[in-house]
């Protein structure tokens, strides 16, 4: 066999076995990834000695419409930190003192969470390899067989 030819199948090959396994770690990336784009607050208890920033507005949990009550419990009780795909959903309650069960809490401004996944650049990047990879095998067992 011509050793330019086997070079390139050897190319070929290691191309289409890395563009696998890099193509299989994005599907895996994919179906693993807890991350999610969207809209949120933290909640912190603010300590009895620390003073409160005059630009900060207090208000009290019962003045809070029932959704936002229910947004700040749901984001007060969590584990984890709270996403939500509307704005809306944590303007009202951002960047406020809410005074709750006799405990001042204060909440953060609104954040946005955008995750870029590398799960994408993986995917379609070991498809795209693997792809090259396959061509080069193919075409370099072809020219063999007609040489």
């Amino acid at each position: 066999m011509n050793p330019a030819i086997r070079a390139i199948r050897m190319i070929g090959l290691i191309l289409l076995v890395g563009g696998i396994a890099s193509g299989g770690l994005g599907v895996y990336l994919e179906s693993n990834l807890a991350c999610e784009d969207g809209y949120g607050v933290t909640i912190e208890t603010i300590e009895e000695n620390r003073t409160s920033s005059s630009a900060v507005e207090r208000l009290s949990f019962q003045n809070l419409s029932s959704r936002d009550q229910r947004t700040f419990e749901e984001i007060l009780t969590s584990n984890t930190t709270q996403v939500y795909h509307n704005a809306s959903t944590v303007q009202n309650i951002s960047n406020k003192e809410i005074e709750y069960k006799n405990t001042v809490y204060i909440t953060s401004g609104l954040f946005v969470t955008d995750c870029f996944s590398n799960w994408r650049l993986y995917k379609a990047g070991g498809g795209l390899v693997a792809f090259v990879g396959g061509c080069l095998t193919t075409v370099t067992i072809v020219w063999q067989r007609r040489s």
